[in-house]
């Protein structure tokens, strides 16, 4: 679905009503660009409102890949952050290729 979004075949108000996502801007830590999580299956993703608007974007995508990837609905006591961040990071990547 990631895919049909950054190829332009849905926009992102269908790919936020499938997924059923709200999104929140506001003024997170200068490091913190953005997070998810589900809270009665609603998919929220606050974004850093102090963040470009290019930057948003990225962010965005990053998080959608999250949703995508259903991080939100796994436990992971043995894997540390950096891989499921990696793993959304090489997500959106892996499309971008596919689309050129």
């Amino acid at each position: 679905m990631l895919y049909s979004l950054i190829s332009g075949d849905i926009n992102q108000e269908d790919y936020i009503r499938y997924y059923d996502i709200q999104i929140i801007e506001r003024k997170l830590p200068k490091n913190v660009h953005g997070l998810c999580f589900n809270k009665h299956n609603i998919n929220f993703i606050v974004v850093n409102s102090c963040l470009g608007e290019k930057n948003k974007k990225e962010t965005l995508l990053h998080e959608f890949a999250h949703i995508e990837l259903h991080h939100l609905e796994k436990v992971f006591f043995n894997t540390k952050i950096k891989d499921i961040e990696d793993e959304a990071d090489n997500y959106i990547k892996e499309i971008l290729w596919n689309i050129k």
